[in-house]
């Protein structure tokens, strides 16, 4: 069975920082499921592309945290792609998966 998959990126911009930052947070969503995580990056508004959810500009932060998104993405697909060939259940695959990427960036202690 075929399932739908897909990650995007977008500001949480009602947590402003002092300096004026907000946090990058996550959505993966499987078969209609969501499941939502911090990526542990802030970055100012300013430079963030809603469309692409992505930094736009060529400053050293902007550059590092696409740098940051682009492996998060890459990790993300990679697991998932795993999960996928074990054949798991379904309804079983988003719990599994959004636990298991938040623990990773856990552990890689990514901020």
């Amino acid at each position: 069975m075929k399932s739908t998959f897909s990650t995007t990126f977008y500001l949480k911009r009602q947590a402003v920082k002092k300096d004026g930052t907000v946090p990058v947070m996550g959505r993966i969503t499987v078969d209609g499921t969501q499941t939502q995580f911090s990526c542990k990056i802030t970055i100012d508004p300013k430079v963030w592309d809603t469309k692409s959810g992505r930094t736009t500009g060529r400053s050293a932060a902007a550059i590092e945290a696409n740098r940051m998104l682009d492996n998060m993405r890459v990790s993300i697909n990679k697991h998932y792609r795993e999960i996928m060939d074990r054949d798991k259940s379904e309804s079983l695959i988003i719990k599994e998966f959004g636990l298991r990427f938040c623990a990773i960036l856990s552990f890689t202690g990514q901020q």
